[in-house]
């Protein structure tokens, strides 16, 4: 188990992921692989741990708000407090970690509901902040009040809750806030004012949330928001997913409209995003349904940037498969026609096409300046096919997915400063350099979407500097990692390395030891 030298937090949680499409009809196009070639804790003396917000947050995962609340616990599942899961997170270093807060919890806590929902929520916390990571706190949605007075009621517990978790439970991986989960979906019979479409929160109103939760929190004692607060929460604007382009709450729209009238009250914006496999090196279309989530995300950076907005997180991303033809669900399954214990099916999750393309997309977010990418989710407790650990009664299996972002996340510290590190750039190749504001090391992150093996030349390194090198998917160990004999760069700062067919590497000065086994 690797331990951060300090302790910094990150985020992560989610809904069922919709992005607006149909499940029944996941679109067309070819389908091979790829192109051809803690415990509460309290004390008169706050003590604010080390945080860096303006470096990479990490690779994150959402954690499920209700992991410990026996109203959705199945009986058929093992207890969730099991080492298993817990040494499974630790060991991850998701580094930013999204959580969702239940309405029960925050408004009713007094109830047997709310209690119960409160103490899952607040353990939760707890095993991410075990973990070194940050949280990021999201309201999905339910208010009450209109106007001014809009969602004040769920404010006001809110408000109370991220107080209590922080300053009496000790709870400083808190670090954001987001309120509402996409909230530019489309929703029918909804009469948002200014708006054409209506959406499952209005933006006058997703306006007035974020502002009367904002001058909750800086009238507490202490405060958790202001110059004056000890431990400052950030807040987080969108959730955004892509909306129908050209209508109003399409993602741009909603990020030009935050820009202009909630500018002075967010400190950053988050966007979601899945596609379909076929879909990955689609370098047109950003639409979930057609497109791929590379480009979307290239196209979010660009009116970002164009537009002077806030710094971008990515608090929820997956990669789809076709969906299972029983539930529709997905992310279903690599095959056609495709259900639960079929055999000759395989769950997209448990594929390598899944984790190598996500870690294409991982490596291209943080290449063009997201603080972070969280994927869509850790685990459930039940028989969910999405999640990085898989279900509970097998003692939490871990996936290929854990594995490569258990190597991303030794490789990069919360706080590390990512840079485009010049390669030669063969097709279907990725890469992202990381290092901390010293720059006394330096992790570079190199991925190959290809069936082929790709020879990489990575430049702009430290001369003569010893590297580590890590790999993930390396032929005789499927989705899981190892280390390969080291690399020593040049007198003029360039090392090559050959990357295997859908191959994940890392280059690295770190002399912390990952525990890797060899490479076969």
């Amino acid at each position: 188990m690797r331990i951060a030298a300090a302790f910094l937090a990150l985020t992560l949680a989610c809904s069922s992921p919709s992005d607006e499409d149909d499940p029944a009809n996941p679109g067309g196009g070819q389908t091979d692989a790829a192109p051809a070639g803690g415990g509460d804790a309290g004390g008169d003396e706050f003590v604010e741990p080390a945080f860096e917000p303006d470096g990479f947050q990490g690779f994150g995962v959402q954690l499920y708000e209700s992991l410990y609340d026996p109203a959705y616990v199945p009986q058929s599942t093992v207890d969730p407090a099991s080492p298993a899961l817990r040494e499974a997170m630790i060991g991850v270093e998701p580094g930013h970690v999204r959580i969702f807060v239940q309405n029960e919890a925050a408004v009713h806590p007094d109830t047997p509901e709310g209690a119960a929902a409160k103490e899952s929520f607040s353990r939760v916390v707890d095993l991410a902040q075990a973990a070194g990571a940050s949280v990021n706190v999201t309201w999905p949605g339910g208010y009450t009040g209109t106007g001014a007075d809009f969602a004040r009621l769920q404010m006001e517990g809110l408000a109370a809750l991220l107080h209590e978790e922080v300053y009496e439970r000790g709870h400083t991986a808190i670090r954001y806030v987001t309120i509402q989960n996409e909230g530019n979906t489309a929703k029918p019979g909804r009469v948002c004012p200014g708006q054409n479409t209506g959406t499952y929160i209005c933006r006058v109103d997703m306006n007035t949330a974020y502002r009367t939760l904002d001058a909750l929190m800086r009238a507490q004692d202490p405060p958790l928001r202001g110059e004056d607060a000890p431990h400052r929460i950030l807040f987080i604007g969108g959730d955004l997913v892509f909306g129908r382009g050209g209508g109003d709450n399409y993602y741009q729209s909603w990020m030009t409209w935050m820009k202009q009238n909630m500018d002075d009250i967010l400190d950053g914006w988050s966007i979601h995003m899945y596609w379909f496999y076929w879909n990955q090196w689609d370098t047109s279309d950003p639409s979930p349904l057609y497109g791929s989530g590379v480009t979307m995300i290239k196209q979010a950076m660009a009116h970002r940037n164009a537009i002077g907005g806030k710094p971008l997180y990515i608090m929820e991303a997956g990669v789809r498969g076709y969906p299972d033809r029983v539930s529709r669900d997905f992310p279903g399954f690599y095959q056609r026609d495709c259900t639960v214990n079929q055999a000759g099916c395989t769950a997209m999750e448990d594929s390598i096409e899944s984790s190598i393309d996500q870690a294409y997309f991982d490596v291209t977010a943080a290449r063009l300046g997201y603080r972070a990418v969280t994927k869509w989710e850790a685990t459930r407790r039940g028989d969910r096919t999405w999640g990085i650990l898989g279900a509970p009664w097998n003692d939490w299996p871990k996936k290929p997915s854990y594995y490569l972002r258990d190597m991303w996340n030794a490789a990069v510290e919360p706080g590390w400063k990512a840079f485009a590190v010049a390669t030669s750039a063969p097709p279907y190749t990725v890469a992202a350099g990381f290092r901390p504001a010293d720059k006394s090391d330096t992790s570079v992150l190199l991925v190959n979407g290809s069936t082929a093996a790709r020879d990489i030349e990575v430049r702009q390194l430290p001369a003569g500097a010893s590297f580590k090198v890590w790999s993930w998917n390396q032929a005789g160990l499927s989705g899981q990692v190892c280390y390969r004999p080291g690399k020593t760069a040049s007198a003029s700062g360039t090392v090559t390395v050959t990357l295997q067919p859908r191959n994940a590497v890392v280059l690295t000065t770190r002399t912390a030891n990952a525990g890797f086994p060899p490479c076969p």
